[in-house]
């Protein structure tokens, strides 16, 4: 189908996740590179589940399955954003049509405003497992930096995206309690605190879900893109980044660092 994936090659067979198709999108739209995109974007949207959200992991080549049911948010992001850049990026295309209809997605199913700690980026789309639930949030998938991009696109639900910045850093703070290390958890509950109900995540990269290890450690550079790309949020991503610059700084050389962490930096 004029299809493109990443492939997991750790994994045999080789397998695709939609978090490498949101990765591929991005790197693409922003290297200017259409043909790489498109291919991306077509296995993307060939691959979607009842809520218009990729499922997020296919076993085989040809796609068939899934075999991962239901989305995970932070590959839909991503995904949208490289859609609204690749919209700049290549004129003439209908790329701000799909950003809009699968913004519309997340916005209505990746979303709850009935969260302790305000309105929350769920894990996923399925509504029958355990990443659709309050207790169960990665705050490595939520993307302040995004939210105000997507505002700035759709401009009718700009309210509404606005919205979600102040509760993500509230979860961030609320997320790495230890003010000397900074360093997040993986998965915790909505509040940052401890995970809840039937939360029993895969741990990519090893390590466990209350560690910092290769999940969390999206959310030192996604609040970094709010850093660099937005007027007036250098106080807010400051105070996310600042402790753990601080504290990587304690250790005395970079092949010091390991792969995982407890919250309190051994």
């Amino acid at each position: 189908g004029n299809a493109l994936r990443v492939v997991y090659p750790e994994n045999q067979p080789a397998d695709t996740r939609s978090e490498g198709i949101g990765y591929g999108m991005v790197i693409a739209a922003y290297m200017g590179d259409q043909q790489t995109f498109q291919g991306l974007r077509n296995y993307y949207f060939g691959r979607l589940d009842q809520f218009g959200l990729m499922n997020w992991k296919y076993n085989t080549c040809d796609g068939l399955g899934p075999n991962g049911q239901g989305s995970a948010a932070d590959a839909d992001l991503d995904a949208a954003l490289g859609l609204i850049v690749a919209a700049r990026q290549f004129p003439g295309t209908t790329f701000a049509n799909d950003a809009t209809t699968l913004l519309n997605s997340i916005r209505t199913r990746l979303f709850d405003d009935s969260c302790q700690g305000g309105r929350t980026l769920m894990s996923g789309s399925q509504g029958d497992g355990s990443f659709r639930q309050c207790g169960c949030v990665n705050p490595s998938y939520s993307t302040p930096a995004y939210y105000r991009i997507f505002a700035a696109f759709q401009t009718a639900q700009a309210t509404f995206w606005n919205g979600a910045v102040a509760p993500t850093y509230g979860l961030l703070n609320a997320a790495s309690p230890n003010n000397n290390t900074g360093l997040v958890p993986a998965w915790s509950n909505s509040t940052g605190g401890a995970r809840a109900g039937n939360c029993n995540p895969e741990v990519a990269g090893g390590g466990n879900a209350d560690e910092y290890q290769a999940d969390a450690a999206r959310t030192p550079w996604r609040v970094a893109n709010d850093f660099f790309w937005t007027a007036g949020a250098a106080q807010q991503a400051q105070g996310i980044l600042n402790p753990i610059i601080n504290w990587v700084t304690t250790q005395n050389r970079i092949a010091q660092i390991v792969d995982r962490y407890s919250l309190t930096g051994t």
